[in-house]
């Protein structure tokens, strides 16, 4: 008889161990999907067809066609067909979001985004590429996480921030490439 009561005792402790086991891997697991769905890019479908270039403002979240302008200053949207001639060719630094719409992370640092558009307007340019409709400029770029910030002055990338950083530190980062009456560095 004791014998039977240690074996139902080891039984239950491995069935316990097993069962512990289990939910840590599938916490491990549900943890592991949603940063994959709010960070790593997947692209699951194929992307829409882009138009050229549109702007989004603070107070709208429709696209409006380029040249359309509101009280504040815009982000711009760039595709893959103006990547060169808006980013690589501008005259003026310019900050790069790449993010997608289906990414938390992308959706909380937009705001911040819009901010620094209007902080650093006529002395820097700030644009947005969507990269599930534009995977050709993220691609180029080695864009592996969403949302990625790139700096580029005078086509070259010269800063790199991956993930949603406080408004601080993106200040500070940009500000090392701007002086204040609007010359670069």
């Amino acid at each position: 008889m004791n014998q039977k009561i240690q074996l139902i005792l080891v039984i239950a402790v491995a069935a316990t161990g097993a069962a512990v086991w289990s939910m840590r891997q599938w916490s491990n697991a549900d943890q592991l999907q949603r940063k994959s769905a709010n960070v790593i890019i997947e692209r699951q479908s194929p992307a829409p067809p882009s138009g050229d270039v549109t702007r989004r403002s603070n107070e709208t979240t429709d696209r409006r066609p380029a040249g359309t302008r509101n009280e504040a200053a815009e982000v711009v949207d760039v595709t893959d067909a103006t990547f060169s001639s808006l980013v690589l060719n501008s005259d003026r630094p310019v900050l790069v979001d790449f993010g997608a719409d289906w990414c938390g992370a992308c959706r909380l640092i937009e705001p911040v985004v819009q901010d620094l558009a209007e902080e650093f307007d006529g002395r820097m340019v700030v644009a947005r590429v969507d990269v599930d409709a534009n995977p050709n400029a993220a691609e180029a770029f080695g864009i592996e996480a969403l949302p990625t910030l790139l700096v580029f002055k005078n086509g070259e990338v010269v800063e790199k921030i991956v993930g949603a950083a406080s408004k601080e530190k993106l200040q500070f980062k940009l500000q090392q490439h701007i002086v204040a009456d609007g010359t670069f560095l």
